[in-house]
């Protein structure tokens, strides 16, 4: 049986980050500008994240980090950089995000990291952003661009416009994946649900910049494409324990399955006819 999706934010990830983060403070320490506590971030990280699941365990972790970061932003920025592992050679891993390093901090941590960097750098835009530009390098920063891209509309969406240019595909990446009107796991952008046209400038950028998001290979296949999938209602919402029937058009006519990307509230869903009943959580 394949391993827990949650486990790749496991005790192990955990310790490791506050090694990493533990020798970089001790670096800065020599010169007065540590403010880290790595025993107050593992005992906190660690207590209770085996009964979580896998997004709660990031948003526990980030929980960890705030209680033991220094309480300055600027401050902890500068130490979460100076933690992160060094750069790889894109042309080894522009397939995908980077595992966990022995060198420094990065893979899934990275996920926890960015929501700490929602938490409290929302007040300092340019200084989060910048940070999120070095951590999306190591892993992604979809989920934690938005609430900016939200709160600070001028100030991310000029940040994107400059990025599609970014020397680095990931940055580039982050671009595209960031400004998605929805995106599993992340804030919707009501914003661009209801008028998308600010994003549209940065795809065109994309489409004829540098290299695509490949590992550069290439294939020939004959596709059969069919109608796109269109699902009603589209964005609903219900008090607890109540219930919605959605309907769906299009696709390749063979059947439809139904089922959660995550599942916050408890609720229900029949896989086979799309009936959905809210849990008891709001």
């Amino acid at each position: 049986m394949a391993e827990a999706l949650k486990n790749l934010l496991g005790p192990a990830v955990v310790r490791a980050a506050a090694g990493h983060l533990d020798r970089a403070a001790r670096r800065r320490g020599s010169q007065g500008a540590s403010g880290w506590e790595r025993v107050t971030f593992a005992a906190e990280a660690l207590r209770g994240l085996e009964r979580l699941e896998f997004k709660a365990r990031a948003l526990h972790i980030a929980s960890a980090l705030e209680a033991s970061l220094p309480s300055e932003f600027s401050a902890a920025a500068q130490l979460i950089e100076s933690a992160l592992a060094p750069l790889q050679d894109e042309d080894e891993r522009v397939d995908g995000p980077p595992p966990q390093s022995d060198a420094g901090l990065s893979g899934w941590i990275v996920w926890p990291l960015g929501e700490f960097v929602v938490r409290r750098g929302l007040e300092e835009p340019e200084r989060a952003l910048e940070l999120l530009r070095a951590l999306t390098q190591r892993f992604s920063a979809e989920w934690a661009i938005r609430p900016f891209l939200e709160r600070h509309p001028d100030i991310g969406f000029r940040t994107l416009r400059r990025w599609t240019k970014d020397p680095s595909i990931h940055v580039r990446r982050l671009v595209s994946e960031g400004s998605r009107p929805r995106l599993p796991w992340g804030t919707q952008l009501r914003a661009l649900i209801a008028d998308p046209s600010p994003s549209f400038p940065l795809i065109e950028s994309l489409l004829h910049g540098p290299a695509h998001y490949s590992v550069g290979n290439a294939a020939t296949v004959n596709v059969a494409v069919t109608a796109g999938l269109g699902i009603t209602p589209l964005a609903p919402s219900s008090a607890p324990r109540d219930t919605i029937g959605f309907n769906v058009t299009g696709g390749s006519g063979t059947g439809y399955v139904w089922t959660f990307v995550t599942n916050n509230s408890t609720g229900t869903i029949n896989a086979s006819s799309g009936a959905y009943q809210a849990g008891n959580t709001p």
